[in-house]
Formats: structure tokens, sequence, C-alpha cells
């Protein structure tokens, strides 16, 4: 472990992204999270969002605005999220734990204080990579939590957008959405710029024997004409993050 957490803190130094170092038990741990978003407040945590299985059930018995108080008897400040941008340790942070482990949450609840038993998630097999509500009549509000292709398979995207195409407004909430590939932003591009937008090109490393590749927006996604809105925050990483880039780049978007 001290050679692991040394070599770990020499990669840190790189301020490079999309690096790993875990041992065996981290990354098993690693795959498994606590089934909810959460925001810090003036050094608090509270619950912003219950992830849902993919029967829509919600994962965990808690409610927008609880406050986590210790998850496991570990203060919820030593909770973080998934994250691709740097080396954070996996153990002592009690989102992650062991396959079908239960955690005991203190929260605190209408000023009341409680405890709860929560189940961890595997991921991203374990919940709803994508959510879509109706909060307003012709509006849609789409939430990813991850914008991979095994996920969001094309049929899956196609049910979304016969929804999204019928409304006025489309909200795309990028919110802890983390990791995916480009088969999934290019057919959200392909809806809000049309088909065969420049997105982005893939550089190969020096000496590599690949070609650089241009990456344009999906012809075969159907056309949104409405009103759009991005919502992003800190942990929204790598192919989501790029996907509100373009959005901005090209001004299909409000970013948020």
């Amino acid at each position: 472990e001290q050679l692991i957490s040394l070599m770990r803190d020499m990669l840190s130094r790189l301020r490079n992204s999309h690096i790993f170092l875990y041992s065996r038990e981290e990354w098993n741990w690693r795959r498994n999270i606590l089934p909810f978003c959460f925001d810090r407040v003036a050094g608090r945590v509270f619950v912003r969002y219950v992830l849902h299985g993919r029967d829509s059930t919600a994962l965990a018995p808690l409610q927008f605005g609880d406050e986590v108080i210790a998850v496991d008897g570990v203060p919820a400040d030593k909770l973080r999220p998934l994250t691709l941008t740097r080396l954070d340790p996996i153990k002592g942070n009690p989102n992650f734990g062991p396959p079908g482990s239960i955690a005991e949450m203190e929260i605190r609840r209408s000023a009341r204080r409680s405890v709860v038993n929560v189940g961890r998630s595997a991921r991203p097999a374990g919940f709803a990579a994508a959510i879509l509500e109706h909060p307003q009549s012709n509006i849609v509000h789409l939430r990813f939590f991850t914008l991979g292709s095994r996920e969001l398979p094309a049929a899956r995207l196609h049910q979304f957008w016969d929804e999204v195409t019928t409304a006025k407004g489309l909200v795309l909430d990028l919110r802890n959405c983390v990791g995916g590939d480009s088969k999934v932003s290019n057919f959200i591009a392909g809806s809000l710029l049309g088909p065969g937008k420049p997105l982005f090109r893939t550089v190969p490393r020096p000496g590599s024997a690949e070609k650089e590749v241009l990456d344009r927006s999906d012809p075969r996604a159907p056309r949104f004409v409405g009103r759009v809105a991005v919502i992003t925050n800190s942990n929204t990483e790598s192919q989501p993050e790029l996907l509100a880039a373009l959005c901005k780049e090209y001004g299909c978007a409000q970013l948020v």
C-alpha cells in the first residue's frame, strides 16, 4: 500500500486525467457506489438526487435535501464522487465499498436525525444511465449519468428522442455525468446541430500507426429544433464535458 500511495502521488503531479492506479481491492470497491448524488453547501453535504434502478424505482430511502451526517461512522466531509480527473483514494471514501455492501447512513431530515441502511449499487449496470422527466408541458428534462454506448445503445437513445423531438424545450442535465464514448455524444450533437458537423479530432500519439480521425455529428439522430439548456457541474467529466463544450462552441444551447 505504501508503494501504491507513493506512485499515486507521483502520477498526480502529472496533472493528467484518465490515469488510474489502484490495488485489486480498490478497483473492486470503486465499481460499487452509494446510489445518490450530493452537493456541498457551507461545508455540509446534502442529497441532490437519488439514483433509480432500471425498473425506475429509487435505490435508496433518501429524499432531496436530506443532510448526510456520516456514512459507516465516517464524517460526510470524507464523501467524494466518482471522478476521472483526479487520483482520489478509494479507501477512506465511504462512497465506495465491497460488492453488495450495505452502508449505515446517519442523516438529518426536517431537523430530525435518523439512521438508514443504503445498499451500494454496481456501477454502471446497477442503475439507470439516463432518466427522462416532464417538469412542464412541452419541456423534457433528460438526466444522464454516463454517455456510454453500452449503457445507452442506439435503440434506447431513439426511444428517448421519440419524446424529445415532440417537445419545445430540452434540458440536458449532465451534472455528475462521468465517462462515455463518442457514439452517444455524436448522436446528441447530430440532433442539436444537424448531420455531418465537425466535432473533434482524435490525434494519435507520436510514433503510433493509427491515423487522425475527425468525428462528425451523427446523421441518423432525429433533429430537435426547440430551445436547449445544458446543466453541468464540477463532476461533469470526460465525454459529457466534451459535449457541453461542443454546445457552447456551436451556440446551440444555453449552458448553466
